[in-house]
């Protein structure tokens, strides 16, 4: 599924973050539930596999590791989206470091980031 979220979004240049919203695996009663800490990323962005036509999705992630959330009106301008060693990070505002020769961005991980999340598994669902 992040593959897939990857071909469609690319790094949701343009993007904006819509709403966010964390689930503990605590009830309101402080008891533990079962399954795991995630997070629902709204996001308003474009799909290059249908002629960049704007789409509403929402990427759940699953087994949060990390997270860090700051207030921010920007527009993303190019994510972060990498796998390694099972962990998954989204960091939707890294440092660019770089053109390649072909045009293409260098992204880094940016501890500054005003979100990044850092998870076990990410899923995604169009919602208009």
């Amino acid at each position: 599924m992040f593959k897939n979220l990857i071909e469609d979004y690319e790094d949701f240049g343009d993007a904006l973050i819509t709403e966010i919203h964390y689930k503990s695996n605590f009830n309101y009663q402080d008891v533990a539930k079962s399954g795991n800490h995630e997070v629902d990323i709204l996001i308003s962005c474009f799909n290059r596999n249908r002629d960049y036509e704007r789409d509403l999705i929402k990427i759940t992630c699953i087994g949060i590791k990390s997270i860090k959330i700051q207030k921010s009106e920007r527009m993303i301008f190019g994510a972060l989206m990498k796998e390694e060693e099972g962990i998954i990070t989204l960091d939707f505002f890294p440092i660019v470091d770089t053109v390649t020769d072909k045009g293409e961005y260098v992204l880094r991980e940016n501890i500054e980031s005003e979100c990044i999340v850092k998870c076990n598994e990410v899923i995604y669902k169009v919602l208009e």
